[in-house]
């Protein structure tokens, strides 16, 4: 049995590099870095990421996540013919014309399933590969299909609680009362390749165990191994919580979904009509927390704001003086040089009297005294690499909250200039 699965792992390998969907996933995650590079560069000058580095973290730790998810599927014996991936992606990349964290099977696959449940109450409305194609819906198994889904979720749920310390995105955005506050944009695209039992692979695997596979429609059927291109997907926006907070919220919601939509694909294996629960619950129980979620964060006060004694750091630049001073974002600047500072003036004015030397005062996170120090040379930053939070004087702020593909090639920003919105439209319109 040993072998057999060996050989059959090796020789799935291959498939992948010849994959199409392979590179369209990697072209997406390079596209969606390359956006982030853009707003961060419109709205600080300067970047905070680099595109190479973020598409090897999003590709190794989804190569990570897939080889995790890929055990429990093979055990369970998940076994989906390779047409319902080919129809999976189909429906997940029109989704994404209207936004892209649409770009994900919970969504997908919920619509693959009611077209596949309509396929078996109405005959084809045509022949030739209009008939293959509803053949194949007819037959697609519901169970397995949704096994998979819950199981990739399981993934991204790990995938989201290991990067929250990564750098977010820093941004400005407009609230509801019209001031621009700051925030963090969330997303991520992970890359993630997936086993999986299919009755389309070459060979014949060995059953794990007696009931080997449990998704299966028909067990007495010769099983293959293929290795598949999947995407995970994350997009959030954190204006009162930080990012940190954000992601361990959403990973537990995910973490509870996944096992919940497993038990129902479990429990369809057995009484058909747990498939409807099972597609409700992945199309609602996927968009609930994500409403939730926006909703907390719109009723709440922002937290991303400048004090009324000091100015708040929303970001600190790679590198930068301060990355090595050690300051953080959510930290308070007093005092620079032993001058108080208020205003974003006070702050050029303080660095400009010592433009060899800096001497910071802060307030920490958690409330506490902190002071850091450090040298200043001729090429560095201007503000030392500390990207502050807004106030009336930023330039630019971001004017939406979902991006779909089109606003993925192309960013749209809309100037700031005064919080007199019929100002700003006649100006935006001159």
């Amino acid at each position: 049995m040993i072998a057999d699965w060996g050989i059959a792992i090796v020789q799935a390998v291959p498939a992948l590099v010849l994959n199409p969907f392979t590179y369209l996933l990697i072209f997406l995650i390079v596209m969606q870095w390359r956006r982030q590079i853009a707003i961060e560069r419109k709205l600080f000058g300067t970047k905070l990421h680099a595109w190479g580095e973020e598409l090897l973290f999003a590709v190794g730790m989804g190569v990570l996540g897939g080889l995790l998810i890929s055990l429990p599927l093979l055990i369970l014996g998940v076994v989906l013919p390779l047409d319902a991936f080919v129809y999976l992606w189909l429906i997940a990349l029109l989704l994404m014309a209207v936004r892209v964290r649409y770009l994900c099977f919970a969504y997908a696959g919920s619509v693959l399933a009611l077209f596949s449940l309509a396929a078996r109450w109405f005959p084809a409305p045509g022949s030739g590969w209009i008939a293959s194609v509803w053949d194949n819906l007819q037959a697609l198994p519901l169970p397995a299909l949704f096994a998979m889904v819950a199981l990739l979720h399981l993934a991204e749920a790990l995938l989201i609680y290991l990067s929250r310390f990564r750098a977010a995105t820093p941004i400005f955005v407009r609230s509801k009362r019209g001031r621009i506050v700051g925030g963090y944009e969330l997303r991520h695209l992970w890359f993630v390749p997936l086993f999986l039992v299919t009755e389309s692979g070459q060979g014949t695997l060995t059953p794990l165990f007696h009931s080997w596979p449990i998704f299966a429609p028909d067990a007495s059927l010769s099983f293959g191994l293929v290795l598949l291109p999947a995407v995970l997907g994350y997009s959030e926006q954190a204006v009162a919580s930080t990012p940190e907070q954000k992601m361990r919220f959403s990973a537990r919601w995910l973490m509870l979904y996944a096992l919940t939509l497993q038990g129902l694909s479990l429990a369809a294996v057995y009484m058909e009509w747990f498939i409807w629960l099972a597609i409700l619950f992945a199309f609602m129980g996927h968009e609930a927390p994500i409403v939730y979620s926006r909703y907390r964060e719109e009723s709440r006060a922002p937290i991303h704001v400048h004090p009324r004694r000091g100015l708040k750091i929303l970001a600190v630049i790679p590198y930068s003086p301060a990355a090595k001073m050690g300051l953080r974002a959510g930290e308070v600047i007093i005092k620079v040089n032993g001058k108080v500072v208020n205003r974003r003036q006070d702050l050029y004015e303080a660095l400009i009297g010592n433009k060899a030397f800096c001497k910071l005062e802060l307030l920490n996170t958690e409330g506490e005294v902190k002071f850091a120090q450090s040298s200043i040379y001729e090429h560095d930053h201007h503000q030392l690499g500390i990207i502050l939070a807004p106030d009336e004087e930023v330039p630019y702020y971001i004017d939406y909250l979902d991006i779909n593909l089109l606003r993925l090639l192309k960013i749209k920003f809309k100037r700031n200039t005064q919080f007199v919105p019929t100002l700003r439209e006649e100006q935006e319109h001159a």
